[in-house]
Order: structure tokens, then C-alpha cells, then sequence
């Protein structure tokens, strides 16, 4: 059985990646061709920078509405766990191979440095899989048993 420190443990994380994709989102969205412009200069992402930065919004977009609807809260931290990793090796690689490194966060994670931002990642990545792995376990208490 789930217990109650479980399930606040993933309304707690449920409730940081909904405003944090929110955030980051709404910022990005705020200044869209600023956000590719960013993206333009990673030479990894130049050639497809609109669309990765569209897909990106959207993304956490949809996100955050699978966090919000609790019977998709399982797939949303899915998609918060692939996104976040996704995230997370982009900067590792760029920290390891490019001279210049372009920011094309929003908001407040500009102010970071390449490699906080990227342990913030790892934080969050594993916050991610934390809270999957929760509600995997809440879910999985809720199945009627056969036997």
C-alpha cells in the first residue's frame, strides 16, 4: 500500500514540474524568435531550430496538462523524465565539445552557469524518474487482484 508521504511526495513533484514546464514554456513562448535565435547558434540545432524550438514549447506545454490531469500523471512524468534527459545530455555534450556556448534557456536559468545548469538537470532528471517510479507504485496498489 501507497502511504500518504508517498503521495504527497508526488503532488510535491508533480506540482515543481508543472511550474517549472510552465515557466520555461511561457518564456520561451514570450520571445519565440529569440529562443530560436538562440538555438541557431548551437551548431547541433542550427539547421532545424524553428521546429525543435516549437516542438520544445509544446512539449512542455503538454506536459504540464498530464501533470495537471492525475490519471495521465504517469505519462507526464514520462515525458518530464525524457525531456529532461534530453536536456541534460544536449548540455553535457555541449559542455564537453563546443568553444561557444549559446543559451537558449528562459528566464532565470540564463543567469546559471553551463555546468549548474546542467547538474540542476541531473537533479531533475532524477526528480523525474523519483516520481514515475511513485506513481508506478500508487498506481500499481490500485490493481485489483485476480487471486
Amino acid at each position: 500500500m501507497i502511504s500518504l508521504r508517498n503521495n504527497t511526495f508526488i503532488e510535491i513533484i508533480s506540482v515543481l514540474f508543472i511550474f517549472l514546464f510552465t515557466y520555461t514554456s511561457l518564456t520561451k513562448l514570450m520571445n519565440t524568435a529569440g529562443f530560436i535565435a538562440a538555438l541557431k547558434r548551437s551548431p547541433m540545432l542550427a539547421n532545424s531550430a524553428a521546429i525543435i524550438a516549437w516542438t520544445i514549447i509544446l512539449a512542455e506545454l503538454i506536459v504540464v496538462l498530464l501533470l495537471l490531469y492525475s490519471p495521465l500523471r504517469a505519462i507526464g512524468f514520462i515525458t518530464s523524465f525524457i525531456l529532461m534527459l534530453s536536456f541534460t545530455v544536449y548540455i553535457g555534450y555541449m559542455i564537453a565539445t563546443a568553444s561557444s556556448l549559446p543559451c537558449s534557456c528562459g528566464g532565470i536559468l540564463q543567469e546559471l552557469s553551463w555546468k549548474n545548469h546542467f547538474l540542476l538537470n541531473i537533479g531533475l532528471t532524477i526528480l523525474a524518474a523519483l516520481g514515475l517510479y511513485l506513481q508506478r507504485k500508487k498506481l500499481n496498489t490500485k490493481q485489483p487482484t485476480l487471486i
